[in-house]
């Protein structure tokens, strides 16, 4: 297995107010949980994760920091019917000002 490793923040409102989507996101990010870690002082959870859609780690290397970027589709209707998951490697590799009710980028198409 290639080391396609990262770590990204999820809120702990997300994880309380959308749990399946959270599985949903993890499921479409094809990865597996290698670590995880409540934040208590940011109400966020720190997921180290595997993922195809990570780059690839060299032994040593600290696992970057990803953003995960999703697009909701909406029917004719307004309601949501799906949504899309990519992400994006943050250029700082630490949560130093980050909100993490951020982490998750919504934008409808």
């Amino acid at each position: 297995m290639e080391r396609r490793y990262g770590k990204i923040l999820i809120s702990g409102k997300f994880i309380e107010e959308i749990p399946e989507d959270i599985s949903e996101i993890f499921s479409k990010l094809k990865s597996i949980v290698l670590r995880c870690e409540n934040l208590y002082d940011r109400d966020a959870f720190e997921y180290y994760l595997y993922s195809p859609l990570f780059d690839i780690v060299k032994y040593g290397e600290i696992s970057p920091l990803y953003t995960i970027k999703i697009t909701v589709h909406y029917d004719s209707d307004g309601k949501r019917t799906d949504f899309d998951v990519d992400v994006e490697k943050r250029q700082e590799n630490c949560f130093m000002g980050l909100n993490p009710t951020m982490d998750l980028l919504y934008k409808g198409e």
